[in-house]
């Protein structure tokens, strides 16, 4: 069992060894954002409870929150599309 995931990690490794630099950079950049957004909304959300909480606030830190994981989850994608196609070509 253990032999299998580290054959697949270790086939994801290389792969991911083996990008261009353009969709590496579009994943790097995209997970750094990603970060910044998550660490913002929380911060909404924590300053919302310990300072008066406002329902509105509260829902812009989660909306932030959730933005942050599409953000992450497009940067990814499309690292992977972009890598993809231009190994096609």
């Amino acid at each position: 069992m253990q032999t299998n995931a580290r054959k697949t990690l270790n086939i994801l490794e290389s792969s991911l060894r083996e990008m261009d630099r353009l969709p590496r950079a579009i994943i790097k950049y995209g997970v750094r954002i990603s970060l910044a957004l998550m660490i913002a909304g929380c911060l909404v959300i924590l300053l919302n409870h310990y300072t008066g909480y406002d329902s509105y606030k509260n829902f812009v830190g989660i909306s932030i929150v959730k933005n942050s994981v599409t953000v992450l989850a497009e940067a990814i994608i499309g690292g992977l599309v972009i890598d993809f196609v231009l190994r096609r070509n």
